[in-house]
């Protein structure tokens, strides 16, 4: 569908603050922004647009904003601070509808979309190489916005380009080779009739369909991922622990609670004393502070493995101590800057890898 017809197909009209302007926003991807407290009208003001194609980056912009942050904003709220990027999950930064959208932090973007994933391994081999060297992704950071599949599509168009993305992303490396000069057109073309339903395999399994048989396992993988990362005891009694997969010790917990359990607790917590350890093994502190509204502790620890850095935070609620692990980091610089956020000072040091991916 041609993009000046698709601007009043829609579901939903919203509106938010963005940047000190305001701002309608539609479900379909399309703004229109309000002229300026002085009345004068400026170019893009009070019309609805998809934006003009940045042909640098790919992305739509209105003036000088990026209308999918525009969009994100108005359906998924604010970003935190600005660690959050709004990531385009099927790929196409022309795709601006807000179930495309969701905001994310770098590293996530990098790795947590399957799509992007995929294509990071493509071109880097894999993700261990990619982040033993993230130079690797230069020159490849944008893809070539003159590709015909990167536009602003219909829904139905945006589901069978997902769907398709995804069915690519889930191949073998080494079936992903793309063919000819790109992906093409093949990502919106129509889905081939149902066959009729006298032709279909028959589903045999505990379910009387497969869509049941379907929505069980999904529901069954959230109630795993609810377990496997929600708040839970840990190995140690009296300490629970939240977005924390592996079932952890924490042996440095103080063994009497006084009217000041985390002061207690960061006495522990000396360098290179084991604060946590579970079957892949322990991990000494490495920084601890006690944060300025005394709500928690920030606690950096050394791993082994791809990164070399955690940051978790400590909270003591109901008698217990908390733990919640917030991430990882590559870097000593990016263990040191999160760290210094997570206790509420400012962080002088400027940017960071992590920052990044």
């Amino acid at each position: 569908m041609e993009q000046e017809n698709l601007i009043g197909v829609f579901g939903e009209e919203k509106v938010c603050e963005y940047k000190g302007r305001r701002y309608f926003v539609r479900d379909n991807g399309a703004v229109y922004r309000q002229c300026q407290d002085d009345g004068k009208k400026r170019k893009w003001d009070e019309e609805w647009t998809f934006g003009k194609l940045d042909p640098n980056t790919g992305y739509m912009l209105i003036g000088q904003e990026r209308v999918h942050r525009i969009v994100c904003t108005a359906y998924h709220g604010e970003p935190v601070g600005d660690r959050n990027v709004a990531d385009h999950i099927d790929t196409n930064r022309s795709n601006n509808r807000p179930e495309n959208l969701r905001w994310v932090t770098k590293l996530e973007n990098t790795l947590n979309n399957p799509i992007t994933r995929a294509k990071v391994e493509l071109i880097c081999g894999s993700i261990p190489a990619f982040l033993e060297n993230p130079s690797l992704l230069n020159g490849h950071e944008s893809e070539n916005p003159n590709f015909t599949w990167m536009r602003t599509v219909s829904k139905e168009e945006g589901q069978r380009s997902l769907k398709r993305w995804n069915e690519w992303a889930a191949k073998p490396v080494e079936e992903r080779k793309p063919s000819g000069k790109g992906v093409g057109e093949w990502i919106y073309e129509e889905d081939k009739p149902a066959r009729p339903l006298s032709n279909r395999p028959r589903y045999v399994g505990p379910y009387n369909s497969w869509e049941e048989h379907k929505a069980a396992v999904e529901e069954m993988n959230r109630q795993q991922h609810e377990l496997d990362y929600g708040l839970k005891d840990s190995l140690t009694p009296g300490a629970k622990q939240l977005d924390w997969k592996t079932p952890t010790e924490f042996p440095l917990i103080p063994t009497e609670i006084t009217a000041t359990p985390l002061q207690d607790y960061l006495s522990r917590l000396t360098k290179g004393a084991i604060y946590a350890r579970n079957r892949w093994g322990e991990s000494p502190v490495y920084d601890a502070a006690m944060a300025e509204d005394g709500s928690h502790l920030a606690v950096v620890t050394e791993i082994s493995g791809v990164t070399h850095y955690a940051l978790s935070e400590v909270r003591f609620q109901e008698g217990v101590f908390i733990h919640e692990s917030i991430r990882t980091f590559f870097t000593e610089e990016g263990a040191q800057k999160y760290f210094t956020e997570s206790l509420g000072r400012e962080w002088t040091g400027g940017d960071v890898m992590e920052d990044y991916c």
